[in-house]
């Protein structure tokens, strides 16, 4: 689908309804390379708000009789939501550094160990019905040329916690930015990548706009590319009126706009203040334009793209 063919309403999770659940898609347990067992990262993380959360274990779907067992339902444990997904390596970048695609969703027929390419990968998953997203693209080595010229990556993963912390390469804006200029729509999905080998966990997660804790509920919602991302801040809104952008937040420092190119403009609150609205004047021809919130520990959330379908 191409972002001309889009309608900001279309994707505006803002103006839908349902109701915003709290998960993480990238987390690894002791059935991989992870440090705790399936139910004490299931217990952390229902402990600390989540409604949901995808296990991804390298090379190896968590099936539901796994998840089943952590409690008596199907997939949930302590009014926790447990999905299954996989994590596979792809190859590497340019540089020689391991590539990686994360699907969340019942995937079956999971391919041999290192057997596809990362295309074939991205389109396997999306196939199987999955929420795919390519992850760490800078902790990969990969070039936004490199990325740009794959077809069907429909996500990836615009900040890694866990990457952040072990060598400051979890930010990838940069290509998700250069993927919109060139008119591939792409969503952004912030996780921590969780192993539990140090304090990699809690630090980033994405907000689910869905009609129900189901899922089939959420991951309907996240390959439409209703959510957004954060670190830290809530978004509570994000109208566009005519030429009008209207943006609502938890208390920030900085509420932005972005687009192609040098596009994008700003709000600061005055120092040792916050803000918590941005109105802001959208000129138009732009084809999307997407929100970041930083707030006063510096931490961030990201808005998805709105697609304003110029010419």
């Amino acid at each position: 689908m191409n972002a001309k063919d889009l309608h900001p309403l279309m994707n505006n999770p803002f103006q839908l309804p349902g109701r915003w659940y709290r998960g993480n898609l990238h987390t690894h347990t002791t059935r991989s390379d992870g440090a705790w067992s399936p139910g004490q990262v299931a217990e952390w993380y229902a402990q600390h708000e989540y409604d949901f959360i995808a296990f991804t274990e390298h090379e190896r779907v968590t099936d539901t009789e796994v998840i089943r067992s952590l409690s008596l339902g199907a997939h949930q444990t302590n009014g926790l939501l447990v999905l299954p997904g996989v994590e596979l390596s792809v190859g590497h970048s340019h540089q020689g550094a391991p590539v990686h695609v994360v699907v969340v969703g019942d995937v079956t027929d999971l391919p041999a160990f290192n057997s596809l390419t990362l295309g074939q990968a991205l389109a396997w998953g999306w196939q199987s019905g999955a929420f795919v997203f390519l992850a760490h693209p800078y902790w990969s080595g990969m070039s936004t040329e490199e990325l740009a010229a794959l077809d069907g990556v429909g996500a990836i993963e615009s900040f890694n916690y866990a990457s952040d912390l072990e060598n400051h390469k979890g930010w990838a804006t940069v290509y998700w930015d250069n993927m919109l200029a060139r008119g591939k729509v792409t969503f952004g999905v912030a996780t921590d990548d969780s192993h539990f080998h140090e304090a990699d966990h809690g630090g980033g997660w994405v907000m689910v706009k869905a009609p129900e804790l189901t899922p089939s509920a959420i991951i309907a919602a996240l390959r439409a590319g209703h959510f957004y991302s954060s670190a830290g801040p809530l978004i509570h809104n994000i109208q566009l009126v005519d030429d009008r952008l209207y943006v609502e937040t938890s208390p920030a420092i900085g509420i932005y706009w972005i687009s192609s190119g040098c596009f994008g403009w700003h709000v600061h609150a005055p120092p040792g203040q916050t803000l918590t609205a941005a109105d802001f004047y959208v000129p138009g021809g732009l084809e999307w334009i997407r929100i970041e919130v930083c707030d006063a520990q510096r931490r961030w959330a990201w808005s998805n793209p709105l697609f304003l379908g110029a010419s």
